[in-house]
């Protein structure tokens, strides 16, 4: 068994802080468009965050452009509220899997 590891930055919202009657809390995020962070190894999805990946860092690579930062952002706030109707938050997270 392995354990894969990486850093995000996401935009969306805690477990916590999400209608509690959201169907993408009891279903695949995914099939919802939208992603998760897990922040530690088996981690129940209470203390997930769900959102938009604005990107990840694998293997010591960058997934976005640092000067592309504020407009990947912004696309990121338009999607999520267009996903969930919610406004969200920027995390950075590691995500366990």
């Amino acid at each position: 068994m392995s354990v894969d590891t990486s850093a995000v930055l996401i935009f969306g919202l805690h477990y916590d802080l999400i209608p509690k009657d959201a169907t993408y809390l009891e279903n695949d995020p995914e099939d919802y468009e939208l992603q998760y962070v897990s922040p530690y190894y088996d981690s129940s999805r209470s203390d997930w965050v769900y959102g938009v990946r604005l990107c990840g860092v694998e293997e010591g690579s960058t997934i976005i452009n640092a000067g592309k930062l504020g407009a990947a952002l912004g696309r990121a706030e338009i999607r999520f509220k267009e996903l969930t109707g919610l406004d969200g938050k920027l995390y950075l997270s590691t995500h366990v899997m």
